[in-house]
């Protein structure tokens, strides 16, 4: 049995998690483009600090591909979760108004929105 109460923090939970990726995707994407470390990048006698600064990036770059292939499958679970909530709320009346009220009580009657790219 699904119970609507718990079926309603599917969503929210995906937001919240969609919420994280998007802080995290940032920071990747800042570090990415920090054009000064300090770690004497720009100096030509040190090699440490342009290599360091190098794998940073690519750390960067990895991390904000990994990001977007959270952001796909959080999208795909949503699209999944809505065609669930759609078909029980469509044959289960009771079901429906509980679902309702609980994604009232959690907040999430309009989260669809968030996320979606």
């Amino acid at each position: 049995m699904v119970w609507p109460e718990e079926f309603a923090g599917i969503d929210r939970a995906c937001v919240t998690l969609l919420e994280v990726v998007e802080r995290v995707s940032l920071l990747a994407g800042q570090i990415r483009s920090q054009t000064h470390w300090g770690l004497g990048e720009g100096d030509g006698r040190l090699i440490s600090g342009p290599a360091l600064v190098g794998r940073f990036r690519e750390a960067a770059e990895a991390v904000g591909a990994a990001m977007e292939a959270h952001r796909r499958i959080v999208g795909d679970l949503r699209e999944v979760y809505r065609i669930a909530r759609d078909r029980l709320v469509a044959v289960d009346e009771e079901w429906a108004l509980r679902l309702t009220d609980a994604e009232a009580a959690l907040g999430t009657r309009d989260l669809f929105a968030v996320g979606a790219r």
